[in-house]
């Protein structure tokens, strides 16, 4: 019998579970990559979500958040990013569209809270070798960019994008972040555990592939058929194409295994109606 593979925190399942069954990590690894961007916010009455979907018509293309952490007045994405990706366009397109779902007819500007997308990037976003890279809006007064006036005018456009780079340069210059969320890079990379807060993601890891194994091992089957059909960026990126025989065989494989039909939906891309839809048959 072949032995089951183990799968690790940068593995997109895994990251969501762990960070689903324990908040205290996910709001951690927010304080840690996010700094003073949370400054001030509130961060007592946070709610926890994976795989959150914003989808805002038939037309258009939807998104899903690996993990979606909401306040009062804020929210939050966080990532794991484990193939190459234009970074910039797709946190515009998770901002933008994410906005977008938070605003009701009638509702003014001043209602949008602010919005910080943090990517976990296994592959240097912008190839610079630094730790951490923080993209927020600026106002100049010139075009050629040299007369910043962002502080005087106190112009706040409330969004910050984060992207946290695994295999950044280890010198004093590039390690531009605090000693625990360099450890818990260094984790992310190579599973090596440095300290407290990396012990206990690593624990809680090994809990989701001992407790959640035959789910894990159902997607990891799913990736796998998908690569080989040629899908060229699979379910993270989101792309919707049908109810194909493909995903039917995995709704039925992951029902009969007992899955629960709103994970089965989220590792199919499907709406619960369409995977019940599938099931039916099944049942009579």
């Amino acid at each position: 019998m072949n032995e089951k593979p183990f799968f690790k925190f940068r593995d997109d399942a895994v990251f969501c579970k762990v960070l689903e069954q324990e908040p205290d990590i996910a709001k951690k690894i927010l304080v840690l990559a996010a700094g003073k961007e949370i400054e001030g916010l509130d961060m007592d009455h946070i709610t926890i979500r994976r795989q959150e979907i914003v989808d805002p018509n038939l037309d258009a293309r939807s998104i899903r958040f690996d993990v979606y952490m909401a306040s009062s007045d804020f929210y939050a994405d966080l990532e794991m990013q484990t193939s190459p990706e234009i970074y910039p366009l797709r946190s515009r397109f998770y901002i933008s569209l994410n906005d977008a779902d938070k605003l009701k007819k009638g509702d003014t500007f001043k209602k949008l809270p602010k919005a910080i997308i943090i990517f976990i990037c296994t592959n240097d976003p912008f190839h610079k070798g630094y730790a951490k890279y923080l993209s927020k809006e600026r106002l100049f007064a010139d075009d050629d960019c040299t007369k910043d006036i962002t502080d005087v005018t106190k112009y706040d456009a409330k969004y910050a994008k984060i992207y946290l780079n695994t295999k950044y340069q280890k010198d004093t210059e590039h390690q531009n972040v605090c000693e625990e969320l360099a450890n818990l890079l260094e984790y992310v990379e190579t599973s090596v555990v440095k300290d407290s807060f990396t012990e206990k993601v690593d624990c809680q890891v090994k809990n989701v592939n001992k407790t959640e194994g035959d789910f894990l091992m159902t997607l990891h089957e799913k990736l796998q058929n998908e690569r080989a059909e040629g899908v060229a960026e699979g379910r993270k990126q989101g792309i919707e194409q049908g109810t194909s025989k493909e995903k039917i065989a995995t709704v039925k494989r992951m029902a009969k295994k007992n899955m629960p039909i709103s994970d089965i939906a989220e590792f199919t891309d499907l709406s619960t109606d369409e995977v019940q839809k599938i099931l039916n048959p099944i049942a009579k």
